[in-house]
């Protein structure tokens, strides 16, 4: 632990004595800043003594421009005719827009470019300035047609990304007029340079310059917010991405602000200490930014598709619609995984770029640490893909095994409700233990005292907290039994109704009153679940001691029937009603039963319909229910009794 604080230490002291050797660079570049004009006249008045003509050089080289930009022009009418139908997708037409785009600029490059080359042979300087300048310009129209491909400005029908034409135009025109100046800047810096300019000129010039850039860049991100807002928040068929890029969609611009005055400062830094690689490290390090973000776009796109095509498929071979529950799938997993890796690279590649023209890997110290922090960062996208791993895994293995069974009703969502919270936390937390000890070790402490420690404190609580060990323990066996789940009615005994959480140590039970009993795992000694299977209700009737028994069972087969056929109450039973015949016979009438199966929760409703449909049979087939009777006699002196 000690090397790595020492190492940061080492890593501010280095960034403070550079940065204060480039406030000496910049204060004595501030003094000379006067002579910066006369300094550009006496470098032209140079070029100059040489005989370098600018005008003759564009008298020379227009001609050949205007003829080869008038030979892609031919080009690009003569091959309309290959433009697909409309029947062809946006990638289809993409594709051959832009290889007939590419053609069209290597017919340019070719029929400008290799005359221009031998007609300036004879004038070096406009050599090196025509070469120079012209590979600048295929650069520019090769980096707007890649541009193109997603924003298509002026192929709105081919467009890739979810955006109108005046928001695709207005970022193409940012996009490429930042790009075209910060190349004609770049070259421009090479070629004085190059031609003898003082190197205080130079650096001049390209702070400059860069800080133009800069701006522009601010300028283009604050005017085009919403724009790539909407490219971050949608997908190109409007297809809302998830809440993480919903929420950099908002803030997308405050990152991208950020990181370029952060880029900036870094760099004029370095080019005040005459790291003159400095520029290219940020050119690379902002299109690598660029590409890490097109990447995890495609990412999410090629996962959004691929589970799409996956529920299509199961609902086609189950019969029916789509899924639509919210399951986590593994194209889901594989896009998190991708995207993180990418994640990952991009800081690793950034960490490699900027390292060069700071040195760091030159400083003992300094170089001690990068290694810790590579470690730390692999081990935080690891136990991020392992922790979503582990959720797509648990959730969908448990819905498949919680599959109903010997007449189980749909137990799936209830039993994943109930297990699913207690195995998350359980693994999160050795995830975040485990993920926590790998990087403190990985920055030099020593978890060893840590691991010992955490037995004795562990070995504490357990002899201090045995009914807590034992509510968990009880509980971790009840949930394995699958003794209840969330949503059903039980009876443990303290309590009964029906359960609303089950959580770490105890269970919460809501009563049919309200009333809302937590009792512990450990407390609990039989469980009475009443929503499982099937339940059993019997109804008696009291009918008169005349009544045939056969007569009956007929008229009970017929209610019986009458309930299986009633498109309401018939679904909820499991079998045909029977008649147990007569359970007992008291003074005056006999006691006869009907016994039926339902599901769970369905018994009180069915007690009323049975009663109603049983009432109308019975008085259709001429049998009343039995009253009570009571009887007064008259017995010898005048006194009565009272008979029931």
């Amino acid at each position: 632990m000690s090397g790595f604080i020492g190492g940061t230490s080492a890593l501010f002291d280095f960034l403070t004595s550079h940065a204060s050797a480039a406030a000496l660079r910049l204060e004595g570049l501030s003094a000379s800043l006067a002579e910066f004009p006369s300094r550009i006249a006496s470098f032209f008045a140079m070029l100059s003594e040489t005989g370098f003509d600018p005008l003759r050089m564009l008298s020379t080289a227009l001609p050949w421009l205007l003829l080869g930009a008038g030979s892609e022009y031919l080009f690009r009418r003569l091959s309309r005719r290959f433009r697909l139908g409309s029947r062809a997708g946006k990638l289809s037409q993409q594709v051959l827009k832009a290889l007939l785009d590419f053609a069209g600029l290597a017919i340019f490059a070719l029929i400008a470019g290799w005359p221009l080359l031998m007609s300036s042979q004879s004038d070096p300087v406009a050599q090196v300035l025509i070469v120079t300048y012209f590979s600048a310009l295929i650069g520019i129209r090769g980096f707007a047609m890649l541009v193109r491909i997603p924003l298509a400005p002026f192929a709105p029908e081919i467009r890739i990304v979810a955006l109108c034409d005046a928001d695709a135009g207005r970022l193409y025109r940012w996009v490429v007029g930042i790009a075209a100046l910060a190349m004609v800047f770049l070259v421009t810096a090479v070629l004085l340079a190059d031609g003898g300019l003082g190197r205080d000129a130079v650096l001049i010039f390209t702070l400059a310059s860069r800080s133009v850039v800069t701006a522009l860049l601010i300028l283009a991100c604050l005017g085009n917010r919403r724009a790539i807002a909407a490219i971050l928040a949608r997908d190109p068929s409007g297809r809302s991405r998830g809440p993480g890029w919903r929420s950099f969609a908002a803030l997308w611009h405050l990152f991208a602000i950020f990181y370029i005055c952060l880029s900036w400062f870094s760099t004029s830094i370095l080019l005040l200490l005459d790291r003159t690689g400095a520029g290219r490290t940020a050119a690379d390090s902002f299109l690598l930014v660029m590409a890490l973000i097109v990447t995890c776009l495609l990412i999410d796109d090629w996962a959004a598709g691929s589970e799409a095509r996956d529920r299509a498929r199961r609902a086609q071979a189950e019969g029916g619609a789509a899924d639509a529950e919210d399951l986590p799938s593994f194209p889901q997993f594989f896009g998190r995984m991708g995207q993180s890796f990418a994640i990952l690279a991009a800081i690793l590649l950034l960490i490699r770029l900027w390292s060069g023209p700071w040195r760091l890997v030159r400083h003992d110290k300094v170089a001690a640490i990068l290694p810790a922090l590579v470690q730390l960062a692999i081990t935080l996208t690891l136990a991020y893909v392992l922790w979503h791993l582990v959720v797509i895994g648990s959730e969908r293995i448990l819905r498949r095994a919680a599959s109903p069974r010997d007449g189980d009703g749909p137990p799936r969502r209830d039993r994943v409700a109930t297990l699913l919270p207690l195995l998350r936390n359980t693994i999160l937390a050795m995830i975040v233990t485990i993920t926590g000890l790998i990087g403190l070790s990985s920055i030099g402490v020593d978890v060893v005292p840590l691991l010992a420690g955490a037995g004795v404190i562990g070995l504490a609580l357990g002899m201090g907290s045995q009914t807590l060990v034992r509510d968990v323990i009880s509980g971790v066996f009840f949930l394995l039994d699958d003794a209840f789940r969330v949503g059903e009615y039980v009876n443990v005994g303290l309590a009964e109704g029906t359960i609303e959480r089950a959580g770490v140590r105890s269970l919460q039970i809501r009563h049919y009153l309200g009333t809302l009993h937590t009792v512990p795992f450990g407390q609990i000694g039989t469980i009475a679940n009443r929503s499982r299977g099937w339940v059993a209700m019997q109804l008696d009737f009291r009918l008169p001691l005349a009544a045939e028994p056969a007569a009956l069972a007929e008229v009970f087969s017929q209610i019986g029937d009458a309930l299986l056929a009633d498109p309401e109450n018939g679904p909820l039973l499991l079998e045909k009603p029977g008649f147990a015949g007569i359970v007992s016979i008291e003074d005056r009438f006999m006691v006869v039963r009907l016994v039926y199966k339902c599901l769970p929760g369905a018994q009180f409703g069915l007690r009323d319909a049975t009663y109603r449909i049983a009432r109308a049979h019975l008085a259709e087939a001429g049998f009343e229910f039995a009253l009570p009777e009571f009887r007064l006699e008259a017995l010898p002196g005048g006194t009565k009794s009272e008979r029931n």
